[in-house]
């Protein structure tokens, strides 16, 4: 048994066939999905998402979404996703300072959604940084 990923974003989905298992970060931590797993729907967090073949792995950086699992079949619906070969880690730097910096002046005080976007970015330009970090430990 195997499973299918497929992953549903605005400019159209990826799909890949032939997973032994996929890792994800969901709010409470991270959560594993194996062929044969009962059906479940739940969030997704900012974090690495990790596709496990049997002779390969690819992994991605996800931003906040919603998960479904039937059937061998997981389904992930995210807004922000990069692959780790597309990391720029310049431009995930600059992301997480100007995301840091902003959230520094305290101008943001009493519009929570402005934070909160603030804060997305900057777990979204970590997560891309540790995922390189990853990388380079192989």
């Amino acid at each position: 048994m195997a499973i299918t990923l497929k992953i549903e974003l605005p400019d159209g989905p990826i799909v890949i066939d032939r997973l032994k298992s996929v890792i994800l970060q969901a709010p409470d931590g991270e959560m594993g999905i194996l062929p044969g797993h009962l059906p479940l729907v739940g969030l997704v967090d900012v974090g690495i998402l990790t596709a496990v073949a049997a002779d390969s792995r690819e992994r991605f950086v996800t931003g906040s979404g919603m998960l479904w699992v039937a059937d061998d079949r997981v389904t992930v619906l995210l807004l922000d996703l990069v692959a780790e070969k597309d990391i720029d880690a310049a431009a995930a730097k600059q992301l997480l300072a100007d995301a840091t910096a902003a959230l520094a002046t305290h101008e943001f005080a009493g519009r929570e959604e402005a934070c909160k976007e603030l804060t997305a970015d900057a777990r979204f330009a970590e997560a891309q940084l540790a995922l390189l970090e990853l990388g380079r430990d192989g």
